[in-house]
Order: C-alpha cells, then sequence, then structure tokens
C-alpha cells in the first residue's frame, strides 16, 4: 500500500510538473491549451443547458402522460358506473376502451422493468397510452437515466399501485358486465349497489395515487433543477479562475434569493404566515421576493378577516336561535283542565279558538270544543286515565272555533296534584296551516317521486317529510329510514349549522339557488350537491316547511380542481422555464464576451508570431464565440417576450407593417422583392411586438426563396376568433410534418451553410401571439411556397 504522505507527495510533484509545462511550452501550444480547456467549457454548458431543457421537458410529459392516465381512468369509471344504471353495453365498451389507455401505459412500465427492455414495445406501450409520440423517447430516457433516483423510483412505485387498482376496477367492471348479462333480477339491486360503491372507493383510491404520483414528479422536477443548478455552479466557478467572478457571484446571488423564496413558501405550505422571505438585491429575484411577502401579508389578513368573520356569525346565530325559541313560546297556548272544568286559558289560547278569556272560562266542557267525530276519542282517553291505565302525553286533535271553523291543533300535556285535586297543564299549538302545507306537499310528492334529482322536504324545524326516489340514490337512504329524521343526519362534522343558516334566509324571504355543500351519504362516503331551497307558504304567505332540490355535482367538482391544478401546475413550470432560460442567456453573455475580447487580443499581439494554421484556429474560435453571442442574444430576447411587461394600446396595424417594411428595406431591395398588402385594421396590441412579428415572417419570407422575384402577400380579415393575418409567398416550402416544428426554439431545417440563423425568430412569432391571446400556424408545400396565419384576440389585455 501506499502511505497518505507519500501520495501526497506525488499529487504536489504533478501539480508542479502542469505547472512547468505551461510555463515552458511554446505560446501556440499555451494557445491550443486554452482555446481547448475554453471550448470544453462552453461544450460543458451547453450540454448541462441542452440536458436540463430534454429532462426538464420529459418530465412535464410524464405530468402531461399522468393526465391522459387520470382522464382515462375516470373516464373508465364514469362509463361503468353509468353502465351500472343504464345497462347499456356502448357503456361497457367505452369504460373497456378507457381501460385500453391505462393498459398501454402498464406495458411500457412493465417492459422497461426488465434488465434489457425492448425500446419498441415499450415506445408502442407509452404510444397506446395516447402520449404524444415526440415526447415518448425523453420519457423512456428519463426513467432510464434516472431509475435509480428515489423520485422516479417512488413514481414508478406509486404507478404500480395504480395499475393494480386498476386491476382491481376491471375485476368489478367483469362482475358488473356478468351480473347485467345474466339479468337476475332478485340478485341484481343489492349486488350492483355494491359494485357501485366499490367503483367510487377505488375511483377515490386512483385519485389520491394520481395526486401522489404528480406530486413526487414535481418534487423529482425540482430537485433535478437544484441538482444542475448546482453542476452550472461549479462550472461556473472553473470558469471563474479565468477572470469569471462576476458570473459565480450573480449566480450566488440568485441562489441564495431562490433558497429563501422556498423556505418562506414551505413556511407558508404549513400555514404559517409569519415568517417572510429576506430580500437580498434589488434584482427580479428580489422583487420576487418582495411580491411575495405582499403576498403572504395579505393571506395573514385574510385568515384573521375569516376568523372574525366565522365568531360574528357564531354570534349571530346564538342570537338567532334564541329569538326562534322565544317567538314559538309566545305563540303557543297554555290551558288547565280539572275534571272537565277549564280552569285557565292565556291569551294565546283564547285568540286561537276565538273566544274572550271570560268566554273560555265558562265553558262547561272541553269536550264539547271539539267536533262530534272527536268528542268520544276524549270521554275513552279520559275513562282509561280514570282506571289508572297509562295514556299519552302528546297527541293530535280539531277544535271548533267560536267562529264554526275547525282548526287543527298539537297537544302536550302533564298530570299535576295541586292538593287534593287533579289537573291537566296543556300546552297547545295551532297546526292547521302546518296540515294543510303537508297535504299540498303529499299531492306534489307523487309528482317529484320520480324526479332524478334528490328532491326533499323538511319542517321549519328540520325534520323530514318527504324523501324521492332520486335522494334515495344519491345519499343511500330509503324513505323509510330518513323520514321523520332529523336532516343534520346528512351533515358533515363542522357544518352542523348550514341548516339554521338556511333556515333564517328562508324565513326572510329568500330563494336560495345553486348552494353548493357536501353532504354525508349512508354509507359514510361524502357528496358534492348543488342545492335550490324554496320556502312552502301558507295562505297568509308565511313559510312552514322547506321544498329542497339537490344535485350530485361531484364528477363536476372533481374535473374542476383537477383541471385548475393541471392549469396551475402548467402555468408554473412554463414560468420556471421562462424565468430559467432568461437567467442562463443573460449570465453566458458576460463570460462569452470575455472569451470574444481575449481570444481577438490574442489575435491582434499573435498575429504574425503563430503560423497559418495557428491564425485559422483563433478565426474558428472567434466564429465560434460569434455565433454563441447571437444565439444568446436570441434565447434572451425570446424569454423576455415571456418576462415583458407591455401596455396594449390601439394602433394602426398598417402603419406598424410600413415600419416593419422600412426596416427590412435593404433586404427587399438586394433580393428585388414584391410585397403586396390591403388595408389593414385598427388592432388592441402591442406595438413592439407586432412590429418585431411582422419583420420575423416577412425577413423569413425573402430569406427562404429561390425564386428570383420574391412574391408577398399581406392580408387581414375579422373573425369570431379575432383579427385573422395572413403572409403567404412563393419559397422554398415546408414539408406538412415540419409545420409544427419550426415554431419549436432553435429548431431548423436547413444547415447554417444553406440559410443564416439561429433557428428561434418563428419562436419568438409564436409567443409574441400568445401573448396576445391568439394561435399561429402555416399551411405550406415544398416548392409552393407558406402561408403564415395568425389571431390577434378582439379584446383589450393587459399583462
Amino acid at each position: 500500500m501506499t502511505c497518505p504522505s507519500a501520495r501526497l507527495t506525488d499529487h504536489k510533484m504533478k501539480k508542479i510538473s502542469v505547472r512547468k509545462w505551461i510555463k515552458n511550452v511554446s505560446i501556440k501550444e499555451k494557445l491550443y491549451f486554452v482555446i481547448g480547456i475554453m471550448a470544453f467549457l462552453i461544450a460543458a454548458e451547453l450540454f448541462i443547458l441542452y440536458f436540463t431543457i430534454h429532462t426538464l421537458s420529459s418530465t412535464r410529459a410524464f405530468v402531461g402522460g399522468e393526465g391522459l392516465y387520470s382522464k382515462a381512468q375516470k373516464e373508465a369509471a364514469y362509463n361503468l358506473r353509468k353502465y351500472a344504471i343504464t345497462n347499456e353495453e356502448s357503456d361497457y365498451r367505452a369504460f373497456q376502451k378507457f381501460i385500453d389507455i391505462t393498459r398501454g401505459d402498464r406495458k411500457a412500465r412493465l417492459e422497461m422493468e426488465k434488465e434489457n427492455p425492448d425500446q419498441n414495445i415499450v415506445y408502442e406501450g407509452f404510444l397506446q397510452g395516447r402520449n404524444n409520440p415526440d415526447d415518448i423517447v425523453g420519457m423512456i430516457q428519463l426513467v432510464q437515466r434516472f431509475r435509480g433516483i428515489s423520485y422516479i423510483s417512488k413514481a414508478i412505485s406509486i404507478w404500480s399501485k395504480g395499475d393494480s387498482v386498476i386491476d382491481r376496477l376491471i375485476g368489478v367492471g367483469i362482475k358488473l358486465h356478468v351480473l347485467v348479462s345474466t339479468q337476475v333480477p332478485y340478485k341484481s339491486k343489492p349486488e350492483m349497489a355494491q359494485l357501485v360503491a366499490q367503483i367510487d372507493l377505488l375511483n377515490s383510491e386512483l385519485t389520491v395515487l394520481e395526486d401522489d404520483f404528480t406530486y413526487t414528479l414535481g418534487e423529482g422536477s425540482r430537485w433535478l433543477e437544484n441538482l444542475i443548478m448546482k453542476i452550472l455552479v461549479v462550472v461556473a466557478v472553473t470558469v471563474e479562475c479565468t477572470g469569471l467572478f462576476l458570473t459565480v457571484s450573480v449566480c450566488k446571488g440568485i441562489t441564495l434569493g431562490l433558497d429563501e423564496i422556498m423556505r418562506a413558501s414551505e413556511n407558508v405550505g404549513r400555514a404559517d404566515f409569519s415568517g417572510i422571505a429576506k430580500i437580498r438585491s434589488n434584482d427580479e429575484i428580489g422583487q420576487l421576493a418582495g411580491s411575495f411577502n405582499q403576498m403572504v401579508s395579505d393571506l395573514r389578513h385574510k385568515t384573521e378577516q375569516q376568523k372574525h368573520s366565522e365568531e360574528s356569525l357564531r354570534r349571530q346565530k346564538d342570537l338567532y336561535e334564541t329569538l326562534i325559541v322565544a317567538q314559538s313560546e309566545m305563540g303557543e297556548g297554555v290551558v288547565i283542565t280539572e275534571e272537565d272544568s277549564i280552569v285557565f286559558a292565556n291569551q294565546a289560547l283564547c285568540l286561537m279558538y276565538g273566544y274572550s278569556e271570560k268566554e273560555m272560562m265558562s265553558v262547561s266542557s272541553y269536550i264539547n270544543l271539539v267536533p262530534l267525530a272527536e268528542q268520544q276519542k276524549l270521554r275513552n282517553l279520559k275513562t282509561g286515565r280514570l282506571s289508572g291505565l297509562e295514556v299519552p302525553k302528546t297527541g293530535e286533535t280539531a277544535v271548533v272555533r267560536k267562529d264554526g271553523r275547525i282548526i287543527d291543533i298539537e297537544y302536550s300535556r302533564k298530570i299535576i296534584q295541586v292538593g287534593s285535586k287533579t289537573q291537566i297543564v296543556s300546552i297547545v299549538r295551532d297546526i292547521t296551516d302546518q296540515r294543510l302545507a303537508e297535504k299540498r306537499i303529499k299531492e306534489l310528492a307523487a309528482i317529484v317521486l320520480a324526479s332524478d334529482d334528490a328532491i326533499k322536504t323538511l319542517t321549519m324545524d328540520g325534520v323530514v317529510i318527504n324523501w324521492n326516489m332520486g335522494a334515495e340514490k344519491l345519499y343511500g337512504y330509503s324513505a323509510g329510514e330518513i323520514i321523520g329524521q332529523h336532516v343534520s343526519l346528512l351533515s358533515v362534522s363542522g357544518m352542523e349549522d348550514e341548516f339554521a343558516h338556511l333556515t333564517n334566509k328562508i324565513r326572510n324571504g329568500e330563494h336560495i339557488s345553486h348552494y353548493e355543500s357536501v353532504k354525508k351519504c349512508k354509507n359514510g362516503l361524502l357528496v358534492n350537491v348543488s342545492t335550490t331551497a324554496s320556502p312552502i307558504l301558507d295562505k297568509s304567505g308565511n313559510a312552514t316547511a322547506i321544498a329542497i332540490i339537490a344535485r350530485d355535482i361531484s364528477q363536476s367538482k372533481m374535473a374542476a380542481l383537477a383541471l385548475r391544478a393541471k392549469s396551475d401546475e402548467l402555468a408554473r413550470s412554463n414560468a420556471d422555464l421562462e424565468q430559467f432560460a432568461y437567467m442562463i442567456s443573460h449570465d453566458l453573455r458576460e463570460p462569452l464576451r470575455t472569451i470574444t475580447s481575449y481570444v481577438q487580443l490574442l489575435q491582434t499581439r499573435y498575429r504574425d508570431k503563430l503560423d497559418d494554421e495557428a491564425n485559422e484556429f483563433i478565426g474558428f474560435a472567434t466564429e465560434g464565440a460569434k455565433r454563441m453571442t447571437v444565439q444568446i442574444n436570441d434565447l434572451l430576447t425570446y424569454s423576455r417576450v415571456g418576462y415583458a411587461v407591455f401596455q396594449f394600446e390601439d394602433i394602426n396595424a398598417g402603419e406598424v407593417l410600413e415600419t416593419a417594411l422600412d426596416n427590412l428595406q435593404e433586404s427587399i431591395r438586394n433580393r428585388h422583392a414584391e410585397i403586396v398588402y390591403s388595408v389593414l385594421p385598427q388592432i388592441c396590441a402591442g406595438r413592439i411586438q407586432l412590429l418585431q412579428l411582422f419583420q420575423n415572417l416577412i425577413g423569413n419570407a425573402i430569406k427562404f426563396n429561390k425564386s428570383d422575384v420574391p412574391k408577398i402577400q399581406i392580408s387581414a380579415r375579422n373573425t369570431e376568433a379575432g383579427w385573422l393575418f395572413s403572409i403567404s409567398d412563393n419559397g422554398i416550402g415546408i414539408e406538412k410534418k415540419f409545420t409544427d416544428k419550426v415554431f419549436k426554439i432553435f429548431q431548423r431545417l436547413h444547415t447554417m451553410e444553406e440559410y443564416e440563423g439561429t433557428g428561434i425568430g418563428l419562436a419568438i412569432c409564436k409567443k409574441i401571439v400568445e401573448r396576445h391571446d391568439g394561435k399561429i400556424w402555416c399551411e405550406s408545400e415544398p416548392g409552393r411556397g407558406s402561408v403564415f396565419h395568425f389571431t390577434l384576440n378582439h379584446s383589450e389585455s393587459t399583462f
């Protein structure tokens, strides 16, 4: 073995040898060495940049693939559940069709797990999963390169679990299909309900796995970004040794600023609004940190406001319940009887019966106040009580008012002993209007019984008195199970006060439309419903009951949330990519400028001391650096289009076009180009951006044209989608399969020897049009020219 001291000595000798070699070699060899190192560093930076964009694009493709997988799974569950209701074979085939999409992704995953996977099988699997063919190769490479990374490994594990749940869903579908096919009526309903419940449970389980998959990929993407950023910092530090200290300082400042924002973001994610992101500079990162701190402050303020609002609502509820109790007590009649005589009647009872207090006291027997058909019933109750039999403490009967009108009453009574006398204290409530309302409700019940919507009728106290088939299907309770129960049986924990809040609005004469809420079904599952509630009024206009129509909106809510999440995620991803491109292109200009300066300095000082070959190599290095500078400037221009903040204004598109033609005058004159355009409209757009758009498209039409006289025609017409602009030419044309590729950044169809340029012009055009809420596309045939179309929105926008 070699001892550590010996190894250290060898290392020092090597360092001395390298220094001596650099010191003693010729200027030509030094130049070769410097150029080689610089070229290697530039190539390394470009490779890392390409690898970053390619890997992030592959991650985005996987996120998009998960969206397709999730959509297919949701559609499969939906069609299978629909099949359980309709028993239509077409719904079952639709279920199989969407399940087949997930099988394609599974096929790709299983093949990639093999030691020597067949790339064609993996490709076919992803293609069957409806992934974009342009993204599939990158997706395969992402898994193969990062299979050992915990995030990718965890994502594949979640993917595998999702496939196992899909297998269970397929099994439920097969059972359901067999059940429908065999048509066994006496078994179908309970088994069908069980299978439908399994579908919902599996659907929920898959939703959790899909969210976890997306979250894991997002974490992996952020990890990869941090890793590659560290690699770039290491490369930048190496370049710093040749004079690029400023670049390292900028990168370090950006990293610290981003870490500070990430730390504060994690605190906000834990609902901790006490911390803020430290502002380290006044650049874009510092401005972002300031905006973030303002957002945290606003969130903290809104959270405090919400707490105050909830406390105020609770106090209002307590006051409301107190008023309701007091109002009920004041409307009830109280009567005390001894034998058959009335010994006390309060004012509420006298008003209810239509007698004065004196007239009530003079009634010979309270039995005489009821209709003849009810009198014998009361006598039997009296006889049973005197015989020692237990009599009901509550009941209902009819009463004949003084004016002869019969009303329905509800009473509760208590027998008390006052000395040697037995008295009955009864509390009476007029329920005539309630009974009439119930009668009307029962008449309406036949109409709503078969409705697909859940229709229920409640008393003002929240007791269910009507329950249709739609409600049975939605909540799982049969009419026999729920009628007579309080509606709070459906309430979710923490939302028990919801009915009181709705009742308060109903009593105030409000009609509640499309009120969204969450209810608990019999099986414990939660369902999102949209509720419409209306009061049922008596002839005096008072609310005696509440009619409620509820509709299941769970699927639409889930779809809306998923779409919003995907949109937010895509927006964040695009913003991160634009920011990354901006930072990289901006920070690379300085080292390139340094390289170009030093190479030119060598060329100036040692031109006469070097041979022709060395001078030629210096020329190659200079030209390469210049081309790289052009590419970086173009990339910076592209990223600025995404970052730029500009105000739209009313401008004349024709005037902007004439300015663009003036700027292109030299190219037009040299190529003898003929340009014809019609009257262009007055539009709302960014002037500089529209000018750049015209210049790029017209410049390309002149550049990619082998005709002796390039002919270009420009027109615009008004459509529903906005103003449609068209720029046609008689140039070399584009093959149909490349008409989408030309709009991608740095995508060239020709070599530099054929046509100059970096391949970013049309990508900038696409970005400008999209910032105007428009679209751009190309129609072309090789040898027959091209027509570029783009639309600009009618409405004014401010970015």
